[in-house]
């Protein structure tokens, strides 16, 4: 973290470090999901949302939570840890 930050520190790291993370949860799955197209034997889901994945369909809310997960607790642990000093 370093040497990619040029010795970044404080809030401002932990800022630089939770964008590139948010981008990278939120940016590749669209991507992935954008880029793998619609499946040719794929039933129509008619007000429904989810990602295709390896394991099967990820409904939009079970996606949602799973992208939001990891954001969240770093969120969480920069204001715990705001709080603490």
């Amino acid at each position: 973290m370093y040497i990619v930050f040029q010795a970044g520190e404080g809030l401002g790291l932990i800022f630089a470090v939770f964008g590139l993370v948010l981008v990278a949860y939120f940016g590749l799955p669209w991507l992935m999901q954008r880029q793998s197209g619609r499946k040719a034997d794929d039933p129509p889901r008619r007000g429904a949302w989810g990602i295709d994945t390896a394991s099967g369909y990820l409904s939009g809310r079970a996606a949602w939570a799973q992208v939001m997960t990891v954001p969240t607790l770093m969120l969480l642990w920069a204001v715990v840890i705001g709080f603490i000093r």
